[in-house]
């Protein structure tokens, strides 16, 4: 497993309640997410409150909650399909080659 979740930062304020104190970390999952071609595992740390035992996930920026697609990946393909007219199979195509090329930002969370 990576242990890349345990070195972010725990966020303060809860989203939920007015709790304006440290949240406190309660675990983490693994979610699958495609990155070259592929789909391979990432850590996400979870908080939770001390007020109000609401629980959330602390997602990296580059990703979209309930996607399987990373955040650049959606917005090129939107771009590609809405303002540069190319077709669903194009856009397909290039999805491929722009996973390839994001991977190594996304080493520290792959395991």
């Amino acid at each position: 497993m990576n242990q890349s979740y345990l070195y972010i930062d725990t966020p303060s304020g809860c989203p939920n309640c007015t709790y304006n104190g440290k949240l406190h970390r309660h675990g983490y999952y693994c979610r699958g997410v495609f990155i070259d071609n592929n789909c391979v595992d990432i850590t996400i740390a979870r908080v939770i409150c001390p007020v109000c035992h609401k629980t959330h996930a602390l997602i990296p920026d580059f990703l979209v909650p309930y996607f399987i697609y990373p955040l650049s990946v959606i917005l090129t393909s939107l771009k590609k399909v809405f303002i540069d007219g190319h077709g669903t199979t194009y856009v397909a195509d290039e999805i491929i080659k722009e996973l390839a090329k994001t991977v190594s930002s996304y080493k520290q969370y792959i395991q």
